[in-house]
């Protein structure tokens, strides 16, 4: 699918802003919550998907409320429980993986159309376009990088929310927004 590579489950949730809270079971402090991307580390025994802005705030509280040495079960009750205090949703990893599988497909078959189109080819002129002005203006731009992932997330946000995937809204969102 020329220069843009398709995303995994995982890298679908990140781009869409969430990230992965995992309850870490161990022998001598029980269970443990562990905000980030390692959903497969060692000792993982339950994952749950959750907005990034809240993660770190539902997992504190979630951890007071566990109180020391938790089980499985205490530590995931005490995580739903703050994760409501905080009116956050949280969304089991198979749950969440299945959907991102599903919408990871959409998001390769919306990239395959721009490349068979040549809206890909037109997204790789504006940005070196943009680049090469930044550049005669003595500023720096984004790296490509930046652009694909703005791409991807601008795309994800719309087949999230059921929205067109317009060209101009797509490429006002990654180089203006």
């Amino acid at each position: 699918m020329g220069s843009f590579v398709v995303i995994t489950p995982t890298q679908y949730l990140e781009a869409s802003g969430t990230t992965a809270i995992c309850l870490i079971q161990r022998d001598d402090t029980g269970c443990c919550f562990k905000v980030g991307r390692k959903v497969d580390a060692p000792g993982v025994v339950a994952t749950f998907w959750i907005d990034k802005p809240l993660a770190v705030s539902v997992a504190r509280i979630a951890r007071n409320k566990a109180g020391k040495k938790p089980g499985m079960e205490c530590a995931a009750l005490a995580l739903h429980q703050a994760a409501a205090a905080r009116g956050a949703l949280l969304t089991p990893g198979p749950i969440a993986i299945a959907r991102a599988t599903k919408l990871s497909a959409k998001l390769e078959a919306v990239l395959d159309h721009m490349l068979r189109t040549g809206r890909l080819a037109e997204f790789n002129r504006e940005f070196s376009r943009r680049r090469m002005a930044a550049k005669h203006r003595g500023e720096g731009y984004m790296s490509f990088t930046t652009a694909k992932t703005r791409l991807h997330r601008a795309i994800i946000s719309r087949l999230a929310n059921k929205q067109a995937t317009k060209r101009t809204e797509i490429f006002h969102a990654v180089f203006d927004g």
